[in-house]
Order: C-alpha cells, then structure tokens, then sequence
C-alpha cells in the first residue's frame, strides 16, 4: 500500500488511510468491504474536497466576497460583491459561465489585436 501513495509525506493522515485501507481489504476480517460496496473520492491531488454542488474554490471565493461586503458597504451595490451579499447565485453561476466560455474582456482584447493586450486593459467580472 505505501508504494502506492510514495508521493505522500509520512505523518498521520497517511497512516490512517493507508491502515484504513488494509483494514476494509483484508478478506474475513472484521472491517472488510466487498469490493462492489466501496467508494473512494480522491481530487487531482488526493484530498477529500467536494465538487458538488459547488467546487471548494469557487464556496471559498463567494464566502469571501461575502465577507469582504459585509465589512465594506459601499462593495453591496457592485459585482461581484453584491451577488455574493445577496445569495443571488443566478449572476454568480452566469459571471462563471462567461469566464469559462470567454467573457466580453477578450472580445475587447481581440478587437483591439495585441495593442490592446499591451495596454494592460483587463476589465473584470
């Protein structure tokens, strides 16, 4: 088991997965789990995040416009501040749909060719 997570630092989270692991694979024993009743969920670096409904990044980035607006009123009335503020998760999905897809700041880039890329213009969602 250790080889397979070689790329692991060693430490107590390691050790309770891999003992963890031994425990619910070793046939007759008294953790074992039939091969069809297990699940692992492991993201690209091999922690435990969740993906839905929402990936941890973008929970963490609303949480915190959130944060940042309620100690800064004049932020409540600007995007994306104010959707984070208001729960209105419509703009936020959208706003996120238009970075994924390109948004109008590289519409504006292409139209002005690499000039506009060297101006150092960047709007934002």
């Amino acid at each position: 088991m250790d080889s397979q997570l070689a790329s692991w630092n060693d430490g107590p989270t390691k050790s309770a997965i891999t003992d963890f692991v031994g425990r619910v694979t070793e046939e007759g024993g008294p953790d074992y789990v039939e091969p069809a009743a297990r699940v692992a969920v492991f993201d690209n670096d091999g922690t435990l995040w969740t993906e839905k409904p929402l990936v941890i990044q973008l929970d963490f980035t609303i949480r915190r416009f959130r944060e940042i607006a309620e100690s800064d009123p004049t932020l409540r009335t600007q995007q994306p501040y104010q959707a984070a503020y208001e729960g209105n998760m419509h703009w936020l999905g959208g706003a996120v749909v238009k970075h994924y897809h390109g948004d109008e700041r590289h519409e504006a880039l292409d139209d002005r060719g690499p000039q506009g890329i060297r101006s150092g213009d960047r709007r934002r969602i």
